[in-house]
């Protein structure tokens, strides 16, 4: 692995591909589309991987989970009007596999298993944006956390299989995970943190309405 990320360096790299990602679909029908949300793919991957790094070192994981939770809550409205979705939006099934990564981590009995096994199956089923791969994805960068290759190439699959119809393009979040150094680096404000996902939407969403 070559040390090149910090935590700090990921996540604005995961950002701005996000931001990026969210133009493309403000630009839908021109030529940027394509490339833009290619870029984009790279995105969910790297949020995957903080929030695996976050559950890893957070001293208090019942305010992260509410954190999650709140932030998942108040972004559904701009989410939905951006969009013109019903489906819900990505920090629903980041909280949701926050949830499995809890259950794993301490229980081995068949009906956490199968109580695991369920919240996939609502992670594939309730809409969420990347369905039963968001929630494997997460499971998996937890999982393969002490084998670096392991991880490398198995959530690469997944990405791949994310994002098919952008010719697999997530999987370049996998070089970004490989580079990561272990340390935290700069710390973001945690407000601004979760606030960016629902404040960016809503500006882009009056963009698109005065032009």
């Amino acid at each position: 692995m070559f040390g090149l990320f910090s935590s700090y360096d990921i996540r604005m790299i995961a950002i701005m591909t996000m931001l990026l990602d969210h133009l493309g679909l403000l630009l839908a029908g021109t030529v940027c589309y394509y490339p833009l949300r290619m870029i984009g793919r790279i995105a969910f991957p790297l949020f995957c991987f903080l929030l695996v790094e976050g559950y890893i070192h957070t001293k208090d994981l019942h305010r992260y989970m509410l954190r999650l939770f709140v932030c998942a809550v108040v972004s559904q409205v701009p989410y939905s009007l951006f969009l013109n979705t019903g489906r819900l939006n990505v920090m629903y099934e980041l909280f949701i596999g926050l949830i499995c990564l809890y259950l794993v981590d301490r229980q081995s009995s068949y009906g956490i298993i199968a109580f695991v096994g369920l919240l996939v199956a609502c992670g594939a089923s309730c809409g969420a944006e990347y369905g039963l791969y968001g929630i494997a994805l997460i499971v998996a960068m937890y999982y393969f956390r002490g084998s670096p290759v392991n991880r490398f190439w198995f959530c690469g699959i997944l990405c791949i299989l994310m994002s098919w119809e952008y010719y697999g393009a997530a999987a370049l979040s996998m070089a970004v995970i490989w580079c990561y150094d272990g340390n935290v680096g700069k710390r973001m404000n945690r407000w601004l943190q979760y606030a960016i996902y629902p404040v960016h939407m809503i500006l882009l969403s009056a963009v698109r309405f005065i032009f």
